[in-house]
C-alpha cells in the first residue's frame, strides 16, 4: 500500500496522500503528504481506532487531488459524504482488509501490564511478521521496551476493547474502495519472504495505477483466484452476513440495536459472537481490567485458537 500510494504521488495520479501517525500519548494525527519519499514514515499499522471523520475539514480545505487510505468503514463513510456532494477532491480511496478494530484503551491495558501509562509514550512502532515480531514502545525518561506482537494480538483478536461499531460491521474487504490490500496467509504464501499481500483493484483508476507500477518494477504481482482471498480471510468473511446471530449476541450482553430485516441466524456464529462481545464487555469493567492486567498471555492462546477454529468451520 505504501509503495503504490508513493508511486501515485510520484507520477501525478494524486497531489497528496492523507496519512496517519501516532504521536505522544498515542494520539492519532492525520496529515497530508505531498512528497513521495516522506510516505514511508507512515507505512506501519496503528492498531487502534483512528477517527478520520473528525478531521475531514483538513481534506475539504485542500486544493488538490487527495488519496485516502483507511479501513473499510472509513471508505464507506467517505463515499457516503461524496454522494452528498462533499469531499469531491478525494479522488482515490484505498483500504486495508479489516476483521475489527480496537479503541486506544487496549494500549492502556498493554502498557499497564508493564507498569507504564499512555501519557509516558512518545512513539510506537509495530514490526510484525505473520504472528511474530515485536512492538517497540519509546517512553519519556525510560528505556524503550519491547512487547511481543503475539501477546498483543491475542488480546486484540479476542475483541478486548473492541470498537463499538465493529459489533455490527459486515464490510471487511472494502467493497467501496478503489484499491484494497490485506493479508493472504494461506498455503504456500505463508512461508514466503517478504510477507505477501493480496491486492484487489476495484476501479479503472486503480487498475491503471497498479499496471503502471508493475511496468516500472515498483511492485511484483501475480494473479490469484478470488476464492483464494476468501480462504485467506474466511474467519472474518464466513460469519459476516450472520447479522441475526450478532443481533442476538449483542442483546445477550445488554447492547441494544435495531433488529435486522436481512441476514441469517446460525448457532456457531451466535456462540463465537457471544464470546467476543462478552470479552469486550468484560474489558469495559474495572474488575475485568484487573484480571486482564495480570493474566499470562499464553493462557489466552488456546481460547483464541478455539474461537478461530469455530469460525473456520463455517460455510459462506
Amino acid at each position: 500500500m505504501t509503495t503504490l500510494l508513493s508511486f501515485a504521488l510520484e507520477h501525478g495520479y494524486v497531489d497528496a496522500v492523507a496519512a496517519v501517525r501516532s504521536d505522544a500519548g498515542l494520539q492519532a494525527t492525520l496529515e497530508l503528504i505531498t512528497e513521495p519519499d516522506q510516505l514511508c514514515r507512515y507505512g506501519k499499522s496503528q492498531y487502534f481506532n483512528v477517527p478520520v471523520e473528525r478531521q475531514l475539514k483538513l481534506l475539504d480545505n485542500y486544493q488538490g487531488r487527495i488519496a485516502v487510505c483507511g479501513l473499510p468503514c472509513h471508505v464507506r463513510h467517505l463515499r457516503r459524504l461524496q454522494s452528498q456532494g462533499a469531499l469531491q477532491n478525494v479522488t482515490f480511496l484505498a483500504n486495508v482488509f479489516c476483521g475489527h478494530n480496537n479503541d486506544v484503551e487496549l494500549w492502556d491495558l498493554m502498557l499497564a501490564r508493564r507498569g507504564l501509562r499512555r501519557e509516558d509514550v512518545t512513539d510506537v512502532r509495530v514490526n510484525r511478521s505473520y504472528l511474530g515480531g515485536n512492538i517497540f514502545v519509546s517512553c519519556e525518561d525510560k528505556t524503550p521496551i519491547s512487547i511481543s506482537f503475539r501477546e498483543f494480538n491475542v488480546f486484540r483478536s479476542l475483541w478486548f476493547f473492541s470498537k463499538d461499531l465493529c459489533r455490527y460491521c459486515d464490510e471487511h474487504l472494502g467493497a467501496k474502495a478503489d484499491l484494497s490490500i490485506g493479508d493472504i496467509f494461506t498455503g504456500a504464501f505463508r512461508s514466503r519472504t517478504p510477507k505477501p499481500s493480496a491486492l484487489i483493484a476495484r476501479s479503472e483508476q486503480a487498475d491503471k495505477l497498479v499496471r503502471h507500477a508493475m511496468k516500472e518494477d515498483r511492485v511484483s504481482l501475480e494473479p490469484i483466484p478470488a476464492d483464494l482471498i476468501f480462504t485467506a480471510q474466511k474467519r472474518i468473511l464466513a460469519p459476516s452476513k450472520d447479522s441475526l446471530s450478532r443481533y442476538h449476541a449483542n442483546r445477550l450482553w445488554g447492547y441494544r440495536s435495531k433488529k435486522p430485516t436481512e441476514g441469517r441466524f446460525r448457532w456457531r456464529s451466535f456462540f463465537t459472537y457471544a464470546l467476543l462481545i462478552g470479552n469486550n464487555r468484560l474489558s469495559r469493567t474495572r474488575w475485568g481490567q484487573s484480571i486482564l492486567r495480570r493474566i499470562p498471555a499464553p493462557l489466552l492462546y488456546p481460547y483464541a485458537a478455539a474461537v478461530k477454529l469455530i469460525n473456520n468451520t463455517l460455510s459462506p
